[in-house]
């Protein structure tokens, strides 16, 4: 009987240097792994028969798109530097003034900017400007300006549990081990094993790219390449069939 695998698939990274932190992502519909290699040997000096030459290096690269959110995957392509503690940041929105003159914030401000705006220096605002609540998460604009869309712009203080991921001129992205996943089918679309690959060290060649399409999940590129894992058997990947007996 006839086996087909469909291309969805689970991948698990492991974290080589904390062997805690792993990366689970499940049934990714758009993961490629490729090994492949160079006939062309690399040749020493310039001459027309080199002194020496070697075989190229293989390649064994692994790239997926995650439209889940790991708030993680940042080590793995940055080697980001985390932190926990309130920080200030900045938040958009686009209004209609109301009869009253009053918005609402959703979190108490620290600095307003409006759009067209001046801040007032009395505490009655005039037309086309607006005056900041110091005790709420109001701003006030005069009654004047009723009907005008504005777009504000305001900073806040986030909670102190805010996860923060800094990136500096030295991080890098931490090694790891890559385990893939995928099922094995037969023609009753039944699952009668599994096909699983192991790569013992690879390390992301790419930062961090987020696709933010209209109307679609934010997705996540992630690209990374084997890299020697100093064994002494020389063992770069393997891949092993597990098949299921009734």
């Amino acid at each position: 009987m006839s086996k087909y695998r469909f291309g969805v698939c689970d991948v698990i990274l492991r974290e080589l240097i904390d062997r805690s932190n792993v990366h689970i992502f499940n049934e990714l519909q758009k993961a490629a792994f490729e090994s492949s290699f160079s006939a062309e040997n690399v040749t020493g000096g310039n001459r027309m028969f080199p002194l020496t030459s070697w075989p190229k290096d293989k390649s064994v690269k692994l790239t997926f798109d995650n439209a889940a959110c790991d708030v993680n995957m940042i080590h793995l392509t940055e080697g980001a530097i985390t932190s926990k503690a309130s920080k200030t940041l900045m938040k958009i929105m686009e209004v209609l003034i109301p009869t009253d003159g009053v918005i609402t914030l959703d979190e108490v401000p620290t600095e307003v900017l409006v759009e067209g705006f001046k801040v007032a220096t009395s505490d009655t605002p005039a037309k086309g400007e607006f005056k900041l609540g110091t005790a709420d998460k109001t701003v006030t604009f005069a009654p004047a300006d009723a009907g005008t869309s504005v777009k504000l712009v305001y900073s806040y203080n986030s909670g102190a549990d805010s996860v923060t991921n800094t990136i500096t001129e030295g991080t890098k992205g931490v090694p790891f081990e890559a385990f893939i996943n995928e099922n094995i089918y037969n023609e009753n679309n039944e699952v009668v094993g599994t096909h699983n690959i192991h790569v013992y060290k690879m390390q992301c060649t790419t930062g961090t790219k987020i696709d933010t399409s209209h109307q679609t999940p934010t997705v996540e590129s992630f690209e990374a390449e084997a890299r020697d894992p100093k064994r002494t058997d020389k063992a770069l990947w393997e891949e092993t069939y597990d098949w299921f007996t009734k």
